[in-house]
């Protein structure tokens, strides 16, 4: 919570987007990290919440991609039905059904099993979605090769977490 008012307050004076990245060492659902995404605010009134929620919230830049992806492939979607004139909508969902979710590259691994602790997190500015957005994330990788294929000579150093990279395009 204290992260998150620093933000605020630094936001407030500079008028600067907001990047938070690095290993959260939790998943963001977690009860300690929930408040970074949250999208309900108490003891504001409605009118107020979505200003506020706009402004100052977070968003997984995993999230972000994967929206974007969607939209695009919607936009694509309808402009196929529309220049084929195809009138089966049952069609149109069963081929949707039958693209793949991507699935997210853990960024740490212990044992046999491996999860998500690492994330960037980014303000409304990178969020296609928002009017005002200044870019948005187009690519999203997790530079792992150090814990998959590791060579001591060039690894020896390394971080025991994957790192999530992000590649932000200026909207026009």
């Amino acid at each position: 919570t204290l992260l998150m008012i620093d933000m605020i307050e630094r936001r407030e004076t500079t008028g600067h987007p907001m990047v938070l990245m690095g290993d959260f060492n939790n998943t963001l659902e977690d009860g300690v990290l929930s408040h970074l995404l949250t999208n309900t605010l108490r003891f504001v009134s409605g009118i107020d919440r979505d200003a506020y929620l706009a402004k100052y919230c977070l968003n997984d830049a995993w999230d972000l991609l994967q929206t974007a992806i969607t939209n695009e492939k919607n936009e694509a979607s309808d402009a196929n039905v529309d220049s084929e004139n195809v009138t089966d909508v049952a069609d149109i969902s069963v081929i949707s059904k039958q693209e793949e979710k991507v699935v997210r590259t853990p960024t740490h691994y212990f044992g046999a099993s491996s999860s998500v602790l690492d994330y960037i997190l980014l303000s409304c500015e990178f969020d296609a979605g928002y009017h005002d957005s200044l870019y948005q994330v187009s690519a999203y990788d997790t530079y792992d090769r150090h814990l998959i294929n590791p060579i001591f000579e060039r690894d020896g150093e390394s971080t025991d977490h994957g790192i999530a990279l992000v590649t932000l395009t200026l909207r026009s």
